[in-house]
């Protein structure tokens, strides 16, 4: 049985973060960006038809797939039921597209897609393997696979700090390459931003406002955040009285043979 993330938590965590997600998440968005840019650079000579992308969000991959023209008719998903109002308006006076809410683990999947896509989602899925292979049989024959997520390097100093707290799915490049051998790889990217924040309490308010600490257990008593913060100033300075908050993404573009 496929061991699947707590969706509900992550819903509620998520849900809270709606109205601060698109103001805070600005490496989020960046990557969107970036990802709709190499899927508009591997698109077939007949372009792509019809897409699903899944943990739309407020919708940065969703607008920039959708300014490109990447395709004329589209499968929106997110775990968040709420997420709908937010992509309605990208697709106003557009009528081949349409919204469904759930776990992209347990939703049925339609066949034949020219593109399946996500942005900064598969990491809170807890079996990728099984995940991919769904996806990669709903693809069409040469179809393209394309996504983005984060390696182990990804929040570096809360892992340190806070080890084996995450419960989330980072995969480097070698582990994206074996899960992929399947499908012709197209591009394979990672790289690393480091953001520079005032404290470490400021470091776990963007976290919530971005809903990213959605998997996270820590029992944040007065002593443990205190001890928290001194470990961090310590380890993760970033020269200028503030602290280090490594993202680390990983793009991937793949195509079904």
């Amino acid at each position: 049985m496929t061991e699947h993330a707590p969706h509900p938590k992550i819903g509620a965590h998520f849900r809270r973060a709606l109205a601060s997600y698109t103001a805070d998440a600005g490496v989020q968005a960046q990557i969107a960006t970036g990802l709709a840019q190499a899927i508009a650079a591997a698109s077939p000579a007949q372009g792509y038809r019809t897409g699903f992308e899944f943990g739309c969000g407020t919708g940065f991959l969703t607008r920039a797939l959708r300014d490109r023209n990447c395709c004329s008719n589209w499968l929106i998903n997110d775990l968040l039921p709420e997420a709908q109002a937010q992509i309605a308006p990208l697709f106003a006076g557009h009528r081949a597209w349409e919204f469904r809410a759930g776990a992209v683990e347990k939703m049925e999947l339609p066949q034949g897609f020219d593109l399946i896509t996500a942005a900064s989602a598969v990491q809170w899925v807890r079996d990728v393997p099984a995940l991919l292979a769904r996806l990669t049989g709903a693809l069409t024959s040469g179809g393209v696979l394309a996504l983005s997520s984060f390696t182990p390097r990804h929040f570096v100093e809360l892992r340190t700090l806070v080890p084996g707290n995450s419960g989330m799915s980072y995969h480097g490049a070698q582990d994206w390459q074996r899960m992929l051998a399947a499908l012709n790889l197209l591009e394979l990217r990672a790289a690393e931003q480091v953001l520079r924040i005032a404290s470490p309490r400021e470091v776990l308010l963007h976290l919530r406002r971005t809903g990213v600490n959605a998997t996270a257990q820590v029992p944040w008593s007065r002593g443990h955040l205190s001890a928290f913060e001194q470990a961090y100033r310590a380890q993760f300075p970033d020269g200028a009285g503030g602290v280090t908050l490594t993202y680390a993404p990983i793009r991937v573009l793949a195509r079904r043979r």
